[in-house]
C-alpha cells in the first residue's frame, strides 16, 4: 500500500489544516483535519480488503517478434463476496481500468507491451491496483508474466541472400504460379493468370509465352547454428530464423541443428514456429530478462464529466465564501459572471492570452504584497488571492492538468473559509463538500493514459453510488471520532508568529470597538465576535506573576431559558 500523487498532496494539506487548527484553536479547521485523517483511515481498509480477492491472468500472442510491440490479453476474475470497483491492471504508463467487478465474473482487456529480448522476457512492473473511493491510498500487487520472443526472421527474396549454414538435398520440380524462381517459359493457357505473362519475349515471337516457377517441394534442407553469447551470436541466429522461414515459405522441408537441440525435418507454418521457438531459447534467451515497460505519456483531454462536476464544484466554493462576513458582498456579486463567461468561452473556443494572464497575475500579487496583507491581514488577502486563482482557471482551458489544479484551489479555498466562519450553515456546506470532493475522485480515477473509444464510453459504469455513500457514512462517523480524539494544546496558539506579529487579523476599523450590551440572547452573534481583528490590548505597568491576571467585562445572572441578563 502506498500513497497516490492525490494522496501526497493530500498529506500536505493535511499538515497544513492541523498546524493552522492547533495554532489558531479553530474548531472548524479541527472538523476538516479530522475529514481527512478519517478518509485516510476508510482508504487504507478498503483498498486492501478490495484486491485480496481479485486474480489476474496475462495471456501473450501465438507468436511474438524480438523488439516488436503487442498486446497482453488480460483477464480479472474477482472472487471476492461483494462488487468491487475501480480496479485497474497497469503495465508502466498503460492501464486498463475495470470500473465494476461482479463476483466470479471474468473481464478482459488489453494491454501494450514491447519484447526486447530474444527468448524469454519478463514484464516489469506489471501489477494489479485500486485506490477506490478517495484515490488517496493505492494497493498494489505485483504480477508475474514471462513471455518468448522469437528472432525476426528478415525478408529474403532468394536463397543466394542468406548468410546460414545450410545444406540442401533434392531438387525443385516445377509447379504453375508457385515461387519466386522462373523454371522455364511455356505457351499460354487460358487458365493461366495474365500477370504471368512474359510480355516481351511473347512480342519477340509473336505467341503469348507464360513464366513457369519453381516449387521446392520435395527440396529438403538443414540450418545449422550455434548459440552462443554476444552480437555476432544474435545476426547468426537471425539469419538461421530467416533461412528456416524461406525454406519453409517454399515447401521445402527443413530440419534445424544447434548446439543445444535438433528439429527434425518438417514443413509448414507449425513447423517454422517450433524451428523459432528452439531459436529462442539458444543461449541467454533461456534466462528470463526484463522488458522495459510502456513510459510514454499523453495529454489527453478529461471526461466531459470530470468537467461538468468541477464546474459544479467550483459553484459550491463559490458559495461557500458567503460564509466570511469580512468579504464585501458586492465583491461577491462581481465575482459570479466567471462562470457564464467560462462555459461561454469554451463553446466559441476563445482563449485569453498568455500575456494577459501574465499581467494580471503581476498586478494581483503586487497588489496583495503591498497593500492587501496589512489592510486585512494575512488570512483574508490570501483568500482575495485564492478568488483570483480560481478566476484564472475556471477561465483557462479545461485539460487535465488545469482540472487538477482547480480542484487543489478549491481545497485552499474550502480551508480559508472554515478558518473565518462561525455561520451555523458551514456545516450543510461542510457535507456537501464532502459529496463533491469523493465523487470528483472517483471521475478522476477514471482518466487514463489512453483515451477511451467511443464504444468504451458508453459501456461507462455509471458512479458507485450505493458503495461510495457507505464509504461515506463510515467515514463521517470516523470524523465524529478523530473530532474529539484530536488534542488542543493552548501553548501552541500563544506560539503562532502571525498572531504575536498581528497579521492574522483584519485591521481594526473604529465601528468595531463597542461597548458592553445589557443582555445576549442565545445564537446571538454581534458584530464584535464576527470581527476576526483583535480589539483589545493589556499591557501590565509593573511587574506580575503570570496566570494571576484576571479580566472581568460583564457577568449575567439571570437567564430565562433565552436570553441572559
Amino acid at each position: 500500500m502506498k500513497l497516490t500523487p492525490t494522496g501526497r498532496t493530500a498529506v500536505g494539506f493535511l499538515t497544513l489544516t492541523l498546524f493552522a487548527a492547533l495554532a489558531s484553536g479553530n474548531n472548524l479547521l479541527y472538523l476538516l483535519y479530522s475529514l481527512m485523517v478519517s478518509a485516510f483511515a476508510v482508504s487504507a481498509f478498503l483498498v486492501k480488503r478490495a484486491i485480496a480477492g481479485v486474480q489476474v491472468e496475462i495471456r501473450f500472442p501465438g507468436r511474438a517478434y524480438k523488439g516488436s510491440s503487442i498486446r497482453l490479453r488480460t483477464t480479472v476474475i474477482n472472487k471476492g463476496p461483494r462488487p468491487v470497483h475501480m480496479i485497474r491492471v497497469r503495465h508502466g504508463t498503460d492501464s486498463i481500468l475495470f470500473e465494476r467487478l461482479a463476483p466470479n465474473q471474468p473481464r478482459l482487456g488489453d494491454l501494450e507491451a514491447k519484447m526486447d529480448h530474444r527468448g524469454k522476457n519478463g514484464l516489469s512492473k506489471l501489477s494489479l491496483e485500486t485506490c477506490f473511493p478517495f484515490g488517496l491510498l493505492s494497493a498494489q500487487r505485483s504480477i508475474d508474466a514471462a513471455g518468448t520472443a522469437v528472432p525476426r526472421p528478415r525478408e529474403t527474396r532468394d536463397a543466394a541472400e542468406l548468410d546460414a549454414d545450410t545444406e540442401s538435398s533434392g531438387r525443385p520440380r516445377p509447379k504453375k504460379g508457385a515461387g519466386d524462381e522462373i523454371f522455364g517459359i511455356r505457351a499460354y493457357d487460358e487458365s493461366d493468370d495474365a500477370r504471368l505473362i512474359n510480355w516481351k519475349l511473347s512480342a519477340r515471337t509473336g505467341r503469348v509465352l507464360v513464366n513457369e516457377f519453381a516449387d521446392t517441394g520435395g527440396q529438403k534442407v538443414t540450418v545449422r547454428v550455434e548459440g552462443d553469447t554476444g552480437p555476432a551470436a544474435e545476426a547468426r541466429i537471425t539469419e538461421a530464423a530467416s533461412a528456416c522461414s524461406y525454406f519453409i515459405g517454399r515447401g521445402a522441408e527443413v530440419r534445424l541443428e544447434t548446439n543445444e537441440s535438433e528439429i527434425d525435418y518438417g514443413k509448414g507454418v507449425g513447423h517454422l514456429d517450433k524451428m523459432l521457438e528452439a531459436l529462442a531459447m539458444l543461449g541467454e534467451g533461456k534466462t528470463i530478462r526484463p522488458t522495459e515497460a510502456p513510459h510514454e505519456s499523453l495529454a489527453l483531454e478529461p471526461s466531459r464529466e470530470l468537467i461538468g462536476w468541477t464546474a459544479l464544484y467550483g459553484l459550491l466554493i463559490y458559495s461557500s465564501l458567503f460564509l466570511i462576513d469580512e468579504i464585501p458582498r458586492p465583491l461577491l456579486i462581481a465575482f459570479a459572471p466567471i462562470y457564464p463567461l467560462s462555459w461561454w468561452l469554451d463553446q466559441r473556443g476563445i482563449r485569453l492570452p498568455n500575456l494577459f494572464w501574465q499581467l494580471a497575475s503581476l498586478m494581483v500579487l503586487a497588489y496583495i504584497l503591498l497593500f492587501d496583507w496589512h489592510a486585512s491581514g494575512i488570512t483574508l488577502s490570501n483568500t482575495h488571492l485564492l478568488m483570483y486563482m480560481i478566476m484564472n482557471r475556471v477561465l483557462s482551458p479545461k485539460d487535465a492538468t488545469c482540472l487538477r489544479q482547480t480542484f487543489l484551489i478549491y481545497f485552499l479555498a474550502f480551508f480559508l473559509v472554515s478558518g473565518q466562519t462561525i455561520s451555523m450553515s458551514y456545516f450543510i456546506h461542510f457535507l456537501l463538500y464532502t459529496v463533491f470532493t469523493s465523487v470528483w475522485l472517483v471521475l478522476a480515477q477514471r482518466e487514463g493514459r489512453r483515451a477511451p473509444s467511443p464504444a468504451a464510453r458508453a459501456q461507462r459504469s455509471p458512479v458507485p453510488v450505493a458503495s461510495l455513500a457507505g464509504a461515506l457514512g463510515v467515514c463521517l462517523v470516523a470524523t465524529g471520532v478523530a473530532f474529539a480524539a484530536t488534542p488542543r494544546f493552548e501553548p501552541l496558539r500563544r506560539m503562532n508568529p502571525f498572531v504575536a506579529m498581528g497579521l492574522d487579523k483584519r485591521r481594526v476599523r473604529q465601528d468595531f470597538v463597542v461597548g458592553f450590551t445589557e443582555s445576549v440572547s442565545l445564537g446571538w452573534f454581534g458584530r464584535l465576535k464576527k470581527s476576526a481583528a483583535r480589539v483589545m490590548r493589556i499591557k501590565p505597568l509593573g511587574s506580575f506573576r503570570p496566570g494571576s491576571l484576571r479580566v472581568r467585562g460583564m457577568a449575567f445572572d439571570t437567564f430565562n431559558g433565552r436570553r441572559w441578563t
